[in-house]
Parts: C-alpha cells; sequence; structure tokens
C-alpha cells in the first residue's frame, strides 16, 4: 500500500512537472509570437514608407513648383510615377501573408522587360536620391548601362519593389555621396543584373548574413526585412542573388533571372546617367 501511495504520488508530481512546463514553453511561445509581430510590423512600415516615398516626392514637385504645371508633359510623368507609387502600395499590402512563400499558380507572372522596371525603379527613387540628398549637398549619381536583354517571367510590381529596396539600400551607404550603377547582360539562358554602389561595403561576417530576415546593421532604424524581401522575390522567381562586398571597397550585388523566351527580348539601350 505505502509503495502504491509512493507511486500515485510520484505520477502526480511528475503531472504536475510536465504541466507547469507546458505552461512556461506556451509563455515563451507567445512572447516570440509578440516579438516576430513587432519585427514584422516594423518590416511592414519600412517597405510600406518606401512605396510612399515618390507619391511624397512627385506630389511636393508639383505642388512647391507652380512652373512646373505648365509643362504637361512632365507632369503626365510624374502623375505616372505617382499612379505607380501607389499600385505598388496596395500591391505590398495585399501579399504581406506571402513574404516567403513559394511561387503558387495564382500568382500573376508575366512575360515582363527587366529594363523597363530597372528605369522605373531609378525614377522612382529620384526624390531621394536627387532631391533629399542634394538638399543636404550630398551629391549621388545613379547610372544605367542596360543591354538588349530577354525577358523574363516574373511579377512587374514584386520585382520593381525589389529593386528599390536595393537602390535604398545602397543609398544608405552614401551618407558622404558616391554613386549607384545599373547594369544588365545576357548569360548563357540567363539574364543577368548587376547593381553596384561606391559606398562603405561589408566585412565577410556581414556578407554572409545579410539576406537574413531582421539582420540589419543600422541599429534601431533598421529593420533587417529590406534585403530579405529582395531574396524572397528573387528567389520566387526562380533566380539567385549574391554579394561580394568587400569593407571600404562598395557592394556589388549580382542578380540571375532565368529567360522567358530566347526569341524574345526587350528594349535595351546604352549608358544612361540620370
Amino acid at each position: 500500500v505505502l509503495e502504491q501511495e509512493a507511486l500515485r504520488e510520484s505520477i502526480f508530481r511528475h503531472l504536475k512537472t510536465q504541466t507547469e512546463l507546458q505552461k512556461i514553453q506556451q509563455k515563451i511561445i507567445q512572447q516570440e509570437r509578440l516579438a516576430a509581430i513587432g519585427q514584422m510590423a516594423s518590416g511592414i512600415a519600412h517597405d510600406f514608407s518606401n512605396a510612399l516615398m515618390p507619391v511624397l516626392g512627385f506630389s511636393e514637385i508639383l505642388m512647391n513648383r507652380p512652373e512646373a504645371m505648365k509643362d504637361t508633359e512632365k507632369v503626365q510623368k510624374y502623375i505616372e510615377m505617382i499612379n505607380t507609387s501607389a499600385r505598388d502600395a496596395m500591391h505590398l499590402v495585399g501579399g504581406l501573408r506571402e513574404f516567403y512563400r513559394q511561387k503558387e499558380n495564382t500568382e500573376n507572372l508575366l512575360p515582363m522587360d527587366l529594363n523597363k522596371a530597372i528605369k522605373q525603379a531609378v525614377l522612382l527613387t529620384q526624390p531621394r536620391w536627387q532631391g533629399e540628398f542634394r538638399s543636404k549637398g550630398v551629391n549621388v549619381k545613379v547610372s544605367m548601362k542596360l543591354d538588349p536583354v530577354p525577358e523574363i517571367i516574373g511579377n512587374e510590381a514584386s520585382i520593381r519593389e525589389a529593386l528599390i529596396n536595393l537602390i535604398f539600400n545602397a543609398l544608405d551607404a552614401l551618407p558622404n555621396g558616391g554613386s549607384v550603377q545599373f547594369g544588365t547582360r545576357v548569360e548563357a539562358s540567363q539574364v543577368v543584373v548587376e547593381v553596384s554602389d561606391t559606398g562603405m561595403g561589408m566585412d565577410e561576417q556581414t556578407r554572409q548574413r545579410c539576406f537574413e530576415p531582421f539582420f540589419s546593421t543600422k541599429g534601431k532604424g533598421g529593420t533587417g526585412l529590406g534585403l530579405s524581401m529582395v531574396y524572397g522575390v528573387i528567389r520566387r522567381h526562380g533566380g539567385t542573388i549574391e554579394s561580394s562586398s568587400q569593407q571600404g571597397k562598395g557592394t556589388p550585388v549580382l542578380i540571375r533571372f532565368p529567360v522567358a523566351a530566347p526569341s524574345t527580348s526587350s528594349n535595351g539601350s546604352s549608358g544612361q546617367v540620370l
């Protein structure tokens, strides 16, 4: 009888300990979920701010420069950029739950002109690298050397959003000015996009982790979601992305996309500087 009572008490103690452990685990899981939600919210605010920046930039140009309203061609161009940015913001909101999902049949993937997307990304970020930076006395040049390349299969809004994030990331590395250059070319059955800047560069440890979600070298001002979002977009499109950055020597980023069709090519251009 004594042995049975001792065994019963041992079982009760074990069950009580197990229940307490489960409660502790649930609290830890809840805390981790709350922390993840907070980090994700910060990242959403970051990307949404990027999408809205051209809306503010181009609308402020129209409001602060009444003489610009007389140039109907320029006004039309600015309105088109504002509209594109607003649509990209809508796409961002609609795709929040798809941060790292795999490509699905329902995703709107169509043949697209990658050179055109690059030109749009450069123009959409112009209010920052040309307006904001120059107002601070900092000179930044963004140039493009785009070869004629075949079309790729992709979602234009997602690709444009990734390119804009790459530009903003490059600008963050140019507090004292410098240059950002885009280049495109064809290698075998791939379209290659190279984005390089003359900024601070990264050490080897940072380079290896730069595409990780929530990894940032910008302290409280960084979310660590910009480059990881770029990585997710590129991978969903069947592409690859890598960086060979070195500290003090700038950051080149190399992106490779599979070609949509060998017979289809998009508009290219010789060297162009904005």
